[in-house]
């Protein structure tokens, strides 16, 4: 979600309860739908997310050091889903920022020192800042506007209004993810974009395949289904090859992370607009050996501030939360990967988090 800094709870989706004494964290894989231990253990995940979404797109020009780490270790949470963006690590194609990784392995290290397990996330809202979000770098965001998009009053609408109105944020998503009608696009090294986002993570994956405690790469935070965007919010989903594109995309990227990182579990995401609410998923397998289902739930508007919602608006919010399980649920049981609750709330309502939570 858009707040400069995003905490927000995340929970594995196991009700398997840890041992009395806890052991000292080890490297976590996949097996069905559980996040399993060294010892063959399901391990229960609870944690935060914590992104810089503004320039220079790093936890530390935030002030985040070790006292951090050690609060958040202090809490009871056990896992950080930390965010970077491409816009920050690829200032050119194939040109990749050595510094920014340097920075963000520094953040890194400061959780698993404190025995925090970290999910490593390619994070974008709204794709890029200019659509009034952040992500993708410039040189990756391609639509046919002659000018500034944030002049039509239909892409000037912030976070989240955009995403259900901005055509030219659609025709980004369109022209990078190669979905409803749009060949994916070629970058100027004569990749597809798709490709360059692929080498990207091939880069990350071979900085942290080695840290045992760094457990998971999420692909790409809440991807959207571009022009098909209102047509996909339905309890049917996206109608036709559009999450087949998805599918491809999710695979292209899980297959260029398993050329240098055999082990560390992939996460991928199904297209935010529709799963988010409740509404059904049709990505398809990836095929990457130890594999997951990366999804969140913001089924029910939220206010600033502590709130109590009326009883009908709380009852009526209940029966898409669930649905948002159940669906995940049906999704893990189907392909055999494990489910992985990695957003939800990014609100001050306390009644919804704790509604969420049980």
């Amino acid at each position: 979600m858009n707040p400069a800094v995003t905490l927000v709870m995340l929970l594995a989706f196991m009700v398997v309860p840890l041992p009395a004494v806890a052991s000292p964290p080890t490297a976590l894989h996949q097996v069905g739908r559980w996040l399993v231990d060294a010892q063959g253990r399901a391990v229960i995940l609870h944690g935060v997310n914590q992104v810089n979404k503004l320039p220079p797109y790093l936890p530390s020009a935030l002030g985040f050091g070790a006292d951090d780490a050690a609060a958040i270790a202090g809490e009871g949470f056990n896992t950080v889903r930390t965010g970077l963006a491409h816009k920050g690590f690829v200032p050119a194609p194939g040109v990749y920022d050595g510094a920014y990784l340097d920075d963000l392995a520094a953040t890194i290290d400061l959780l698993t020192a404190q025995g925090i397990y970290v999910l490593i996330d390619f994070h974008q809202d709204l794709f890029n800042e200019r659509y009034q979000g952040q992500g993708m770098a410039d040189w990756a965001t391609i639509d046919s506007s002659p000018t500034d998009p944030t002049l039509v009053p239909s892409c000037n609408k912030g976070f989240p209004g955009n995403i259900f109105s901005c055509g030219f944020l659609w025709e980004a998503c369109d022209r990078f993810l190669g979905l409803n009608g749009h060949p994916p696009e070629i970058g100027p090294r004569s990749l597809t974009l798709q490709e360059e986002f692929a080498d990207a993570w091939r880069q990350v994956a071979t900085r942290f395949r080695d840290d045992p405690l760094v457990f998971g790469y999420d692909l790409l935070n809440e991807p959207y289904p571009g022009t098909a965007t209102l047509a996909c919010m339905t309890p049917a989903g996206c109608p036709g090859a559009t999450d087949a594109e998805l599918t491809a995309f999710s695979n292209l990227v899980a297959q260029a992370v398993r050329e240098v990182d055999p082990d560390t579990i992939v996460f991928y995401e199904p297209f935010a607009t529709n799963f988010n609410p409740g509404f059904a998923t049709h990505h398809g397998d990836v095929d990457a050996g130890n594999v997951g289902f990366s999804f969140h739930l913001y089924a029910c508007l939220t206010t600033p501030g502590p709130t109590t919602a009326p009883a009908e608006a709380t009852e009526a919010c209940r029966r898409p939360e669930q649905q948002v399980f159940t669906n995940a649920e049906a999704h893990a049981r189907t392909f055999a990967h494990t489910p992985l609750l990695t957003e939800f709330g990014a609100t001050d309502d306390l009644p919804l988090l704790e509604r969420i939570a049980g």
